[in-house]
């Protein structure tokens, strides 16, 4: 038998139909995997046989069940080419014999006597005398032992015959008589052609345009990449996408094909590629062997079959959509059987439990019961939670809880399950939590808590205001030898008793000696240094200036990637910046926290770290940006799973709409019901104070009173009394201003000013604004200009634009028209410039969602800037302000501590790059026609 041809099957079958044509018989036996083309490739040499003039027989072996003798021999027979006379004589030797004799003398069933083998060979020679004759079987190991010997008879006598043979044998899903392949490839007259994946030089020929444009080497490789150069496939691909030039889609046409590929497979390699199905991943030999309860020579055998096939390639499916259409043509109990066996072997095999653990959950889906089986499943599965937990996939470690909690069968079991939900709840939406942290309460009254878990449990309740149970459970530690020794132990009362105090101010505090860790307790690590530190930091807050920890604070950001243990000294440091007025950094690094959080898939952090930036924004007068980052932590943490961290998110969003006048809006955030137990925290005071601002916008002046005096009295009793923190002096002043009491709001105003450090110049500045608000007119632009000058270097841009209406305002008052146009006019000039430009999120924010399912009614971003802006420089900015206000030269020089040629070379480009020539030119711009309003209400935040 002739070599198998690979190379070029279309070559082979060409010169064996020449040389059958030219009087020397031969046969081609086809192999080749499902897909491989076998049955296009016979259609494709019948056809070319028919072009010469050759009378062509060609029929498919088998069908349902077994087939019956002769079965295969009368099919081609009968496909309808063969002559009249000679289709009766042939169908009268396949009659049974006539005469008991021959009966007797017949062979056994299934196969065929002497006589009318010769006879049906000579009539087949006869036919080929006058015209080249093709016999062509598609799938031959299906026919029937009585066609086969015929086969095999013919086939020994083509030798000077133009009689051509072509078979194509399936791709195992049974297997060809080893007595007929045997003498099939002994007889030299016959050729074994072995059909290969296409390469990629026939799939570019495939996808070659009509116009003969060749397709990019791309497209040839993602197509190639997808069917793994089955014909089958990429006619599915070809069908599901764009023949012209579109990309590869794998779609419903590739799988049907995927599915033809299945059933005109060997039962072995369906059974392996649906193990790699179930297995999702690269699978050694040994593990899908045990899978397919097989040995590893047949296992990496049929692992080849299976890549001829175009459906795997490096042990695993190639495509998504190949593994979703092996998958859906499982029957549920059929799939849910083979996910229970991969645990077993993957168990057996060392896997990781979270690999083990996704099949123990995926066979509990489909089935409505589940016993638990072996031991070891429990364990595996709790170990599997924490794994997945520490790889960010909080989901799944729910689902894989949710399994052992139906397993379990112990109290002490169930209390270790009812944790790892609360923490991966806690992640996702901590409203979830709520339960397991009932039953968790419960637990430790029992004394079924440990010390470590006990202390998770009072953060817990201390979210949802559960303050009493908190102080409750810490009861035991506190004063009490209860607690273990270890360092993280320690460290984790002392951090927990700091942050209950810093949270819930009005609870009394454990004397220092309960509350301090002992030094010699505490093992000397980086992140225990840290924790240490921030927990010192928010001692030392309470007692100073926040200004004074800037350092500290930032490199505990510097020092903590973000994590379950490192979060509470994160948030700290962060809030530390933001009431120290160093937003800049603030910013940036909430912006750097929320892209880990998001990383994580933590959608808690996510949500707390947008409300803090949303408070970020609208200290920087970025009105547009606390808008989208407040609905959008609203959005990524439903209303019923803030706790009393609620207040975060609606005093910043409340705020930035009430500075905008969407009074409507504010007010619908503000009949959002929020705990009660926000008000025993500092939380609640920035939701007391977002209220009064809306209230006094809306002329409401003694409610609004009613709510900053509550800010006062809270304040002070909890001495948490930071102006940068709550500027509720500023904020009454307002208020006693809109009453007319001037004496007492200029008394307020001054005492603000009173308690503010030097770098605070963004308070510092809303604070001489207001003061100027209570003095005497000719006093006012003085007090004015020096707010214009501390707010610009804080950066708050609307802060600034109020102080220069207020400016403006003034002048007029004062009769001073030239002076109060220029002042607008070129605030109007400088709007879209005077400060950093803002970044909003790349992405925009969802809505918001109440506990409900309803949206907040929500409004769109404003106060962006909506003209182009300048191309000048921050210094240049400064010198054009000063200049505009008025001041010289020398005078501009003295207060931004440059020299006075300084100045005039920054004068110079910006004349330049705005098209004056001159300071007059400058202060004689055409002003926008929008004049920056003042919107109703206070402007201190």
């Amino acid at each position: 038998m002739g070599g198998p041809g690979t190379g070029d099957p279309d070559g082979v079958l060409r010169a064996a139909l020449g040389s059958s044509i030219a009087g020397n018989g031969a046969a081609v036996l086809i192999t080749g995997a499902a897909g491989a083309g076998k049955t296009e490739t016979l259609q494709g040499i019948m056809r070319r046989a028919r072009d010469h003039g050759a009378l062509t027989l060609v029929a498919a072996a088998g069908g349902a069940g077994r087939p019956a003798p002769l079965d295969l021999l009368r099919r081609l027979l009968t496909s309808g080419e063969l002559p009249p006379e000679l289709l009766a004589d042939a169908l009268r030797l396949l009659q049974p014999p006539p005469d008991t004799d021959a009966f007797l003398t017949a062979p056994a069933p299934g196969e065929l006597s002497p006589r009318p083998r010769r006879g049906l060979a000579d009539l087949m020679l006869r036919a080929a005398a006058s015209t080249p004759v093709l016999i062509g079987v598609d799938d031959v190991d299906f026919a029937d032992e009585a066609s086969l010997q015929f086969l095999l008879y013919l086939v020994r006598r083509l030798h000077h015959a133009p009689i051509l043979v072509v078979l194509t044998e399936s791709a195992g899903r049974r297997v060809l008589d080893p007595r007929f392949r045997a003498e099939v490839q002994s007889l030299p007259n016959c050729h074994r052609l072995r059909l290969r994946p296409l390469t990629a030089d026939a799939v570019a020929a495939l996808l070659t345009a009509p116009d003969g444009e060749p397709p990019a080497a791309e497209r040839v490789a993602d197509h190639l990449r997808i069917s793994g150069g089955n014909p089958r496939l990429l006619a599915g691909l070809l069908e599901d996408g764009d023949i012209d030039g579109g990309p590869a889609v794998a779609g419903e046409a590739f799988g049907r094909a995927v599915l033809t590929c299945l059933h005109r497979s060997s039962p072995r390699l369906v059974k392996l590629v649906r193990a790699l199905a179930v297995l999702d991943e690269p699978a050694e030999p040994a593990v899908l062997a045990d899978l397919t309860d097989t040995d590893v020579w047949s296992a990496t055998r049929t692992l080849q079959e299976a890549d001829e096939t175009g459906m795997t390639t490096e042990s695993r499916l190639r495509h998504p959509r190949t593994r979703a259409t092996v998958l859906e043509s499982m029957l549920p109990d059929e799939l849910a059987a083979v996910h229970e066996r991969a645990a077993a072997v993957l168990h057996e095999a060392g896997a990781r439990a979270s690999v083990v653990a996704r099949h123990l959950v995926a066979a509990r889906q489909l089935r409505e019961t589940m016993p638990p089986g072996e031991p070891w499943r429990l364990p595996l599965l709790l170990a599997a939670a924490r794994q997945v937990a520490e790889q960010d996939d909080p989901e799944f470690a729910l689902e894989c809880l949710l399994l052992a909690d139906e397993w379990c069968t112990t109290d002490d079991e169930r209390v270790v399950i009812q944790l790892q939900q609360v923490r991966a709840h806690w992640r996702m939406n901590p409203s979830g939590a709520r339960p397991g942290v009932a039953a968790l309460l419960v637990a430790d009254r029992q004394g079924r808590l440990s010390s470590r878990s006990a202390l998770e449990l009072v953060l817990f309740l201390l979210w949802f205001g559960k303050v009493d149970e908190a102080v409750e459970v810490l009861g035991r530690f506190v004063g009490t030898d209860t607690t273990d020794d270890s360092p993280d132990t320690v460290m984790a009362l002392y951090s927990t008793v700091a942050q209950l105090h810093y949270l819930y101010p009005e609870v009394s505090k454990p004397t220092d000696a309960e509350a301090q860790p002992p030094q010699s307790r505490i093992a000397v690590s980086t992140l225990r240094r840290a924790y240490q530190q921030a927990v010192g930091v928010v001692e030392t807050l309470l007692r100073s200036r926040p200004e004074r920890l800037t350092a500290d604070a930032e490199r505990i950001l510097r020092l903590s990637p973000l994590d379950e243990t490192t979060f509470g000294p994160v948030w700290v440091s962060l809030e530390l910046l933001l009431l120290a007025e160093r937003l800049d950094q603030a910013r940036s690094w909430a912006d750097t926290l929320q892209r880990s959080a998001q990383a994580r898939r933590t959608s808690t952090w996510s949500a707390l770290f947008s409300a803090m930036r949303a408070t970020i924004c609208l200290r920087q007068g970025d009105l547009a940006g606390a808008e989208l980052d407040g609905r959008r932590a609203l959005a990524l943490l439903p209303v019923d799973g803030w706790g009393v961290m609620l207040g975060l998110p609606l005093s910043a969003l409340s705020l930035a709409y009430t500075r905008r006048g969407a009074h409507d809006e504010t007010a619908a955030l503000l009949r959002i019901p929020v705990p009660e137990a926000m008000f025993r925290t500092p939380i609640g005071l920035q939701y007391l104070r977002a209220r009064g601002h809306h209230r006094l916008a809306l002329g409401h002046v003694q409610d609004a009173v009613a709510d900053f005096e509550r800010c006062r009295d809270l304040s002070q009793r909890w001495r948490r009394d930071t102006p940068t923190a709550l500027p509720w002096r500023g904020d009454l002043a307002e208020a006693r201003l809109a009453l007319g009491d001037r004496q007492r709001a200029q008394e307020l105003a001054q005492d603000q000013l009173s308690r503010l450090g030097p770098d605070n110049t963004r308070t510092r500045g809303i604070t001489t604004r207001i003061l100027a608000a209570t003095s005497d007119l000719t006093e006012r632009p003085a007090l004015l200009r020096t707010a214009i000058d501390q707010l610009q270097a804080s950066g708050d841009r609307h802060e600034l634009g109020q102080a220069f209406a207020d400016l403006s305002e003034a002048l007029h008052a004062l009769g001073d028209e030239s002076q109060a146009r220029l002042t607008m006019r070129m605030f109007d000039r400088f709007n879209t410039a005077l400060t950093t430009t803002f970044t909003a999120p790349s992405e925009p924010a969802p809505e918001p969602v109440n506990g409900n399912g309803s949206a907040p009614p929500t409004a769109a971003p404003s106060g962006a800037p909506t003209g182009a802006p300048t191309d000048l420089s921050d210094a240049e900015l400064r010198v054009a302000t000063l200049a505009v206000q008025g001041r010289t030269n020398r005078q501009i020089s003295q207060q931004l501590n440059v020299t006075v040629s300084t100045v005039e070379q920054h004068l110079t480009r910006i004349y330049r790059k705005l098209g004056v020539r001159g300071r007059t030119e400058l202060l004689e711009l055409p002003p926008d026609l929008r004049r920056p309003g003042t919107p109703s209400g206070s402007s201190n935040s």
